[in-house]
This record gives C-alpha cells, sequence and structure tokens, in this order.
C-alpha cells in the first residue's frame, strides 16, 4: 500500500481532518492482524493525551459544600448494652 498526501501549494495548508480520519482508516486495513493490538494502545494512548485534563479531586464538589453541612447523619457511637443482672 502506497499513501500520497499532497499539501496545498499556495497555502501549505494541511489535509483536512475527515480525510486524515480516512487516511487512519486504510492504514488500519493494511495491518495485519498481530499488529492491531498494538495499534489499539497507540491511539487509546494518543487519544487519552488529548483529553481536556479532569479537574483535581479537591477543586471537585463534596457533600458538605454542596448541601451545606451533614444531611441528617448522626455519626455517635452505638449504645453499649448492658445486660440486668
Amino acid at each position: 500500500m502506497q499513501i500520497v498526501v499532497y499539501r496545498g501549494a499556495p497555502t501549505g495548508e494541511a489535509v483536512t481532518p475527515n480525510l486524515t480520519r480516512l487516511l487512519c482508516h486504510a492504514v488500519l486495513e493494511g495491518l495485519p492482524d498481530p499488529a492491531l493490538p498494538e495499534a489499539v494502545e497507540s491511539l487509546v494512548d494518543v487519544w487519552r493525551y488529548h483529553q481536556p485534563a479532569l479537574p483535581s479531586p479537591s477543586a471537585l464538589p463534596t457533600r458538605d459544600r454542596l448541601v451545606g453541612g451533614r444531611i441528617g447523619v448522626d455519626r455517635s457511637p452505638d449504645p453499649i448494652l448492658i445486660p440486668e443482672g
């Protein structure tokens, strides 16, 4: 398989995202079956790298911050029962 990519002469503009996706499909189609797990692993790594950063756990809202305090939760210890006699 041979893939040739031409850039626009006047602007030097790269290929469009849709054409790039099509070229990726063509490259994947040409891979032998034993190479597919490695290709998937590489694509997952690239996908994760380009995902927006998640907020740090300290920035996430907690139940106390959302409601302003505990909601009917009794955190006192269980009573100690002593049998009579």
